[in-house]
């Protein structure tokens, strides 16, 4: 029994396909007005105790804690993303080539 494709059928297809934009809001929707919700709170909140960043900031325990943050994002974090980055382009780079290396023999082999 062959089944009867209708447009509507066709359309919804279309629709429902990657990264859309039907499909990327639905799934995303209100992230950025609850970062900026979030950030009005934070700042009543520190304007209705009478909270200065600047004081807070200049607290020898704050520098402490942004040098400790700071040494080990410059020395751990930083290099392994590097790494990281680097090992998978070069994954990349090996299997594309391994692949055109692959197609390359397969046409050899069958002559063409």
């Amino acid at each position: 029994m062959k089944r009867k494709v209708y447009v509507q059928d066709t359309n919804q297809l279309i629709r429902n396909r990657g990264f859309t934009r039907q499909n990327f809001s639905s799934k995303n929707s209100g992230g950025f007005m609850q970062i900026v919700f979030l950030a009005v709170i934070i700042i009543a909140g520190l304007a209705y105790f009478n909270i200065d960043l600047h004081a807070v900031a200049q607290m020898p325990i704050v520098k402490q804690i942004i040098a400790i943050l700071s040494e080990a994002w410059i020395n751990y974090i930083l290099p392994l993303f590097k790494f990281l980055t680097g090992s998978a382009i070069d994954l990349l780079e090996s299997a594309s080539s391994t692949a055109t290396s692959t197609a390359t023999t397969t046409a050899q082999i069958l002559g063409k």
